[in-house]
């Protein structure tokens, strides 16, 4: 799905582009949706930035995006309240 937001994204992570361009798609039309596809969104993004700054979880555990946030944070690598 192409997007104005989020084409720029394309070359390096497809994934995201598309995604970003579905939720920015059905944001008026199917707002239910556009969420899912942004929660996907910002999920994929967290898996990246956890990989690029090697922060690990328990082998065999797929962990949520709250416990990516949640060290993310406890790491001091990014600042959440």
């Amino acid at each position: 799905m192409q997007s104005k937001n989020f084409e720029f994204l394309r070359p390096r992570w497809p994934e995201l582009a598309e995604l970003g361009g579905f939720a920015e798609h059905y944001v008026y039309s199917d707002p239910t949706s556009s969420v899912t596809k942004a929660r996907q969104f910002s999920e994929q993004c967290l898996k990246w930035v956890c990989f690029a700054l090697k922060i690990e979880f328990t082998a065999g555990e797929e962990p949520r995006l709250v416990d990516r946030i949640n060290k993310l944070s406890r790491e001091k690598n990014v600042l959440y309240p």
